[in-house]
């Protein structure tokens, strides 16, 4: 079943990406502009706050908005600090500095930046620690893997596509399964390649798994969350019978198993007939392996799905 996605949620999905690209540029560039300040290279007294707000974490930059004109992206920035004065500064050197350090790490220049916006930080924020540290230098790898993150990205994406939001047990069960498949196809984890399949991870994204597993849980669950939930409704206006019809060649193999094994024990036809609408409705929610929920009202509905269905069930 190919499972349609929205316009709004193709919008929503692209502009997230587009976001998150541009808060890994930022803070790359923003660890860049703290290497280069600590060394000395800061003048006035807003660098010199700048470059110390950074470093222990008491100023952080996040990009509200990110907009494509032409070849270019204008990305809007709200500032959280501890410094209150910084809602009198005037920070245009500052974006043009922004502006020239990621300039600096993709190669080309691509990105303006405007900070439109100043937040004081309650009191609370942490200071910055290692493993922040490590997470921006993670930023800037992932940088370099994006293509074969885009890759499993894309996997994902197509488990939207091709799973039924209606054969899992919630939200978080779908989430799971579509990020798994995307990370167990990538990886050729046991059975998801064939053995002469000669396109296998490099070292490097090998090295680097647990962290790139975080990372697709955190970029693609809520997003997977916001699809199963705007579909299953159409699950339940669907029913339960629509699962029947899914699985109509299983159950036809369940009951046609039951029904000529009481011919072969010698019970008449109309016997067998009603013993088996019974039995192999109990006997089918009953199983280990059944992906439907046993409950009085599933059984009843089986039971009748299979009185109506009984001659062809058994061709």
């Amino acid at each position: 079943m190919k499972i349609i996605i929205t316009e709004d949620q193709q919008k929503v999905l692209f502009e997230s990406k587009q976001i998150e690209s541009a808060q890994n540029l930022v803070d790359m560039a923003v660890d860049d502009y703290v290497e280069k300040c600590s060394r000395g290279h800061a003048f006035r007294n807003l660098e010199l706050a700048l470059c110390k707000g950074f470093k222990n974490g008491t100023t952080k930059l996040k990009v509200l908005d990110v907009k494509k004109i032409h070849d270019h992206y204008n990305v809007k920035l709200s500032i959280h600090t501890d410094q209150e004065w910084f809602q009198r500064a005037d920070f245009e050197d500052f974006e043009i500095k922004l502006q020239i350090l990621v300039a600096n790490i993709i190669g080309t220049h691509k990105y303006g930046f405007d900070i439109e916006d100043i937040e004081l930080n309650d009191g609370d924020e942490e200071v910055i620690s290692e493993s922040r540290e490590m997470s921006i230098k993670l930023k800037r790898r992932f940088l370099e893997l994006e293509p074969e993150l885009e890759k499993i990205g894309n996997t994902i994406e197509y488990q939207t596509e091709i799973q039924d939001p209606c054969d899992f047990d919630d939200e978080n069960d779908y989430a799971d399964f579509c990020i798994g498949q995307g990370i167990h196809f990538y990886y050729c984890d046991d059975d998801y390649c064939d053995e002469d399949d000669d396109e296998q991870p490099s070292e490097e994204m090998v090295e680097v798994r647990d962290e790139v597993e975080e990372y697709l849980e955190k970029k693609y669950h809520d997003y997977l969350v916001d699809i199963y939930n705007d579909l299953v409704k159409d699950c339940n206006n669907r029913g339960i019978f629509l699962q029947f019809i899914r699985r109509y060649q299983e159950l036809k193999d369940w009951v046609r198993s039951d029904y000529n094994h009481l011919l072969d024990r010698g019970f008449p036809p109309n016997e067998a007939k009603d013993m088996v609408i019974d039995h192999s409705a109990m006997t089918y929610l009953d199983d280990p392996d059944a992906t439907i929920k046993w409950t009085d009202e599933n059984f009843d509905k089986l039971r009748r799905f299979i009185e109506n269905n009984f001659k062809d069930l058994i061709s």
